[in-house]
């Protein structure tokens, strides 16, 4: 059995890191023959801190720029930004190749206080989504939500 976690870990925030090691201690436990791994957002950090393999949330493809040009943004927006987030979907599809389980500890995902790209509410979807796209089960523990600031969040 394949099980990975998603969620903002190796950011140093207390909280976030007490669920996951909580979380993974005690499905160790339950479940000694089963591999971990985690989607996080700094997957350095959570591999030396959880001894696990790691992938990015959002992988980096091109350097983010912003341009004073709204024509130059667009044209960015179109030929990088979309072909971009299309290859992080096959990615994530990639990563989750052989996974049983998709489990989202307590990490208080449901907000856009940090922007919905990383791993914010768009992540978190897309990551569920592709999970259920390959047989994944999904297990959403105690995420906490809010506070929503944007319109789009």
């Amino acid at each position: 059995m394949i099980i990975s976690f998603y969620g903002g870990f190796g950011l140093g925030n207390f909280g976030n890191e007490a669920t996951l090691q909580i979380t993974l201690e005690s499905l160790r436990q339950l479940l000694p023959n089963a591999e971990f791994n985690c989607i996080c957002t700094n997957p350095e950090a959570t591999t030396a801190a959880h001894g696990i393999p790691t992938w990015p949330i959002c992988s980096t493809i091109v350097a983010d720029w912003r341009s004073q040009s709204r024509i130059i943004g667009a044209f960015r927006s179109i030929f990088i930004g979309i072909p971009s987030e299309l290859y992080r979907w096959v990615e994530a599809f990639q990563t989750l190749k052989g996974t049983n389980v998709l489990f989202v500890p307590g990490t208080g995902l449901l907000t856009d206080a940090f922007g919905l790209r990383s791993w914010g509410p768009y992540s978190l979807f897309k990551w569920l989504l592709i999970a259920k796209l390959r047989g994944c089960k999904v297990a959403v523990v105690s995420v906490g939500a809010g506070p929503v600031y944007t319109r789009t969040g």
